[in-house]
């Protein structure tokens, strides 16, 4: 892959449904709140046949529930999870299932410690499935700032591009591999929040299709609401993962932070109030420098529940308004009564002059 490449999505043909021209008996404009058009894969990507007498192991109401709460969580506090990065563990000598739970642990373990060098915040989210040869893979996508430190003018790619050649010496450092194809690492030279809603949701393909969300007593359209209606992708076989869990949060973007309603590195974004824990008797007496560096306002914790949590099953209120018309090609503004409130996960970024910066 080229360093100096935007982006590795086909934008205009994912947004094409893989077929049109079929009939469907409820299309998208009759059924708004969910999604009927999908996006396309990535030509050359892994298939999945599971075997007859094998099981494949779907994603869960619950699972699906946990990636769009972190996922959301991470939109929230300004945090794009657009770098993605697709490990190959047959290609670096790993078969077993646990072997595979460790080798995957260490890659984000690692990730965390060079994020940690450079004093940045880390973020993952990841998941396991098996290729067409019932060998294991592991997509993980990650934050890695397009910016580094205070600089003048627009954003420049040093980070994102140390990080990338950082990545495609891994296999080799750790596991003595030489093969570039054993991680394969993508992302644009500025963060994308289109990408991030395009990553965090590619790793959703493989759900549960039985899984319904809301009854069709209680749906606006008469009919129920499965847990594919609310992902844009079409399924994918994830195949029989041997795991009890093939999905993975970091505890940056986990329940413990979501409590406190902020990751680890964007506190700031929280409320605060006045330090009243130690009186002027109780603290011990400082020099004026210290008195004057002395924090003087505290962090209020403000817990975070995503829509979802909330009960919340359109998707127009699950995911922003320019990924949602991306999907659809509906106008939100036509499809919505105006008085009703719509969740805006991106505020202040304008995702279609992003978009229209990564397909020039």
């Amino acid at each position: 892959m080229r360093e100096d490449r935007d982006t590795w999505f086909d934008f205009e043909a994912m947004a094409r449904n893989e077929k049109d021209d079929d009939p469907t008996p409820w299309d998208q404009e009759n059924r708004p709140h969910l999604f009927v058009r999908k996006l396309r894969r990535r030509a050359g990507g892994f298939q999945t046949i599971t075997p007859g007498n094998a099981r494949a192991h779907d994603l869960t109401v619950e699972e699906f529930t946990s990636i769009h709460a972190a996922a959301e969580f991470a939109a929230r506090s300004g945090m794009p999870l657009d770098m993605h990065t697709t490990l190959d563990f047959a290609k670096l000598g790993v078969f077993d299932p646990g072997e595979v739970k460790a080798a995957l642990s260490r890659f984000v373990r690692c990730y965390s410690a060079w994020c940690s060098e450079r004093h940045l915040p880390s973020g993952w989210i990841s998941c396991i499935e098996m290729s067409k040869s019932l060998t294991y893979h592991a997509h993980v996508v990650l934050f890695v700032p397009g910016y580094y430190g205070l600089q003048m003018g627009p954003p420049k790619d040093t980070l994102r591009l140390e990080f990338r050649r950082w990545v495609r010496g891994y296999a080799k450092r750790n596991y003595g591999v030489n093969d570039p194809s054993a991680l394969r690492v993508r992302g644009g030279r500025t963060e994308s929040w289109m990408t991030h809603w395009i990553l965090t949701t590619y790793l959703m393909k493989g759900f549960d299709r039985k899984a319904v969300l809301c009854s069709a007593r209680n749906s606006p359209d008469g009919m129920c609401i499965q847990l594919g209606d609310v992902i844009p992708w079409h399924y994918c076989d994830p195949g029989p993962v041997a795991l009890n869990r093939r999905i993975g949060v970091c505890e940056n973007l986990g329940r413990s932070r979501r409590l406190f309603g902020s990751p680890k590195g964007f506190e700031s974004n929280l409320p605060r109030k006045p330090d009243l824990t130690q009186s002027l008797f109780d603290r011990p007496k400082l020099t004026e420098l210290e008195e004057f560096l002395r924090p003087k306002t505290m962090v209020v914790p403000t817990p975070f529940r995503s829509a979802l949590e909330d009960g919340v099953r359109d998707v127009r209120k699950l995911y922003p308004q320019d990924f949602y018309e991306f999907v659809t090609r509906l106008s939100l503004s036509q499809t919505f009564d105006p008085e009703e409130v719509v969740c805006d996960f991106d505020e202040g970024a304008d995702f279609l002059e992003q978009l229209r910066k990564l397909d020039s």
